[in-house]
């Protein structure tokens, strides 16, 4: 097992019509479930530039992995980032040995 995290996330939308939104970002958080979500959100809110039109792809992509442990970021946050980190292993563990829908967030039940 490869205990490496990504360095990049990039966000790509293809809207009905052909426009196209795209932007990567570097991330500085220890990488967990939650924390890839806040930061896909973020830059959904930044690029969704023709809010009124249908979008029929979304393109989400990690790369530039590390093996070495983050080091940016806040320390104040620090903590928080490493909980998550080690809640997200379990419940990978869970979600594989008993299906993906056994563990779901409350974003997720909505």
């Amino acid at each position: 097992k490869i205990d490496a995290q990504p360095k990049t996330v990039y966000l790509g939308i293809k809207y009905q019509f052909g426009q196209k939104a795209k932007r990567n970002t570097t991330v500085t958080f220890n990488f967990s479930e939650w924390s890839l979500r806040r930061n896909i959100l973020e830059l959904f809110n930044e690029i969704d530039l023709y809010k009124s039109l249908s979008i029929i792809r979304l393109s989400i992509n990690c790369s530039n992995f590390e093996n070495r442990p983050t080091t940016r970021g806040s320390i104040f946050e620090y903590e928080k980032e490493l909980k998550e980190k080690s809640l997200f292993k379990h419940c990978t563990k869970i979600r594989q040995k008993y299906g993906v829908d056994m563990i779901k967030t409350a974003v997720e039940m909505i």
